[in-house]
């Protein structure tokens, strides 16, 4: 549902299913290998869920529609693969 890009790392906001959203941290770790060339490794760093119904305490009209709409969309395609 959301995405923030941070230096350094990256939060992930996730509908998991219909009663679920997780918050997801992924650090990126980059090592340099010989003279130029570097490598790129990413690490989860913190993983905590809540139930959608307390994710919408507090979110503004805005963000409340935009639950509505992924929680619909989550629900067409649950049905579609039945």
């Amino acid at each position: 549902m959301y995405w923030t890009p941070e230096q350094g790392e990256d939060l992930f906001t996730i509908l998991v299913d219909g009663n679920t959203v997780a918050f997801i941290e992924i650090e990126e770790i980059i090592k340099k290998k010989w003279l130029f060339k570097k490598i790129k490794n990413h690490k989860i760093t913190s993983l905590s869920t809540c139930s959608v119904k307390d994710f919408t305490k507090g979110l503004s009209k805005t963000n409340q529609i935009k639950l509505e709409v992924a929680l619909d969309l989550s629900n067409r395609e649950f049905e579609r693969k039945r």
